[in-house]
């Protein structure tokens, strides 16, 4: 179980699916799927509908620190630990921060775009958004079937740690400085 993955697993472009390993489901591949899929949409819930908790205060740097660093727990565990309970508590941390950080982040693009400009930059951070989902499936898949699935996985759990630590470190040097939505919260929480 702990030994070298063979690299030969199902793939489906699922949120995290397409590299599940057999030792890391929970019963079946499909009840694995949509169980991630199920925790994945409870945690972006849960967060966008639970504003009144400490994150609230954090500046988004520190929530997108947490959101690469649980990305890149879900890698190691993939390759290396393959703990299927690991599979999910870190999917569920980055998908309640995504939740906190999606409205604040929208909040932040209305307050401080001109408003003869806010439809086409809201149009842009849309489309943006929407071309990184199949962008990085395309990536990572065509990655993983040139060079195997651990490579790919340690490649992932790497690049998505050393964002996080990137954006920890820019946050540190004066990133947070210039956010607003720390302010935003204590807004919410005394109006």
């Amino acid at each position: 179980m702990h030994g070298q993955p063979s690299g030969d697993g199902p793939a489906a472009p699922a949120q995290s699916g397409a590299y599940l390993q057999p030792e890391v489901w929970w019963g079946s591949y499909g009840t694995t799927i949509a169980a991630v899929n199920g925790i994945s949409s409870l945690g972006l819930i849960l967060g966008a509908l639970i504003a009144a908790d400490p994150l609230r205060r954090l500046p988004m740097a520190h929530l997108l620190t947490g959101v690469m660093a649980a990305a890149a727990v879900v890698g190691v565990n993939l390759v290396w630990l393959r703990i299927p309970a690991l599979l999910f508590f870190p999917l569920l941390a980055m998908n309640y921060l995504l939740g906190k950080i999606n409205p604040r982040f929208m909040t932040m693009l209305i307050s401080t775009v001109a408003e003869d400009y806010l439809a086409a930059t809201m149009g842009v951070v849309q489309t943006v958004m929407m071309i990184g989902a199949p962008l990085g499936q395309m990536v990572f898949l065509t990655l993983g079937n040139l060079v195997g699935i651990p490579i790919t996985m340690s490649i992932y759990a790497g690049l998505t740690g050393l964002l996080a630590l990137s954006i920890f470190s820019a946050g540190l040097l004066g990133m947070n400085a210039k956010d607003p939505t720390p302010e935003m919260g204590r807004k919410q929480k005394s109006g």
